[in-house]
């Protein structure tokens, strides 16, 4: 398992990936472009902290993406 994980996202999805994560021992990091969202998620999920999406990816050694299809080309530039 990898040492440091960046869930990018903060819907259901990310949140419920995050909180599982933590649960097991990983450590974690939120990207988001609202980092109001992020911090929130991250408190919530415990183990955790929140970032930009750029500083989450490049702190990671795992990176889940964890937005809508419609999202993904945005988030990704």
């Amino acid at each position: 398992m990898s040492k440091h994980v960046a869930i990018i996202g903060t819907g259901n999805m990310g949140g419920g990936l995050a909180r599982l994560f933590a649960k097991a021992g990983v450590s974690v990091t939120i990207g988001s472009r609202d980092i109001g969202k992020a911090r929130t998620l991250a408190a919530a999920a415990g183990n955790s902290e929140a970032a930009g999406i750029r500083a989450a990816v490049e702190s990671s050694d795992t990176i889940v993406l964890a937005v809508p299809y419609a999202a993904v080309e945005e988030t990704l530039a």
